[in-house]
């Protein structure tokens, strides 16, 4: 969707682990058996340049 704006929530972050009371909600994990849970990216880590899918030697991943 564009144009609309980003959900924020607490928990801990999926990138770094910290919790954050501040975070940006990426998306919601339902599981078969259990409670699903909310994927949180928090603001430090929301700054920084997302992690590159390359492999060594310039391998893409499929």
């Amino acid at each position: 969707m564009t144009g609309t704006t980003p959900e924020y929530g607490a928990g801990f972050c999926c990138d770094c682990g910290r919790t954050t009371v501040a975070g940006r909600i990426l998306g919601h994990v339902d599981q078969s058996s259990g409670p699903g849970y909310t994927v949180i990216l928090c603001p430090n880590c929301d700054l920084k340049p997302p992690k590159s899918r390359v492999r060594p030697y310039g391998r893409a991943l499929a």
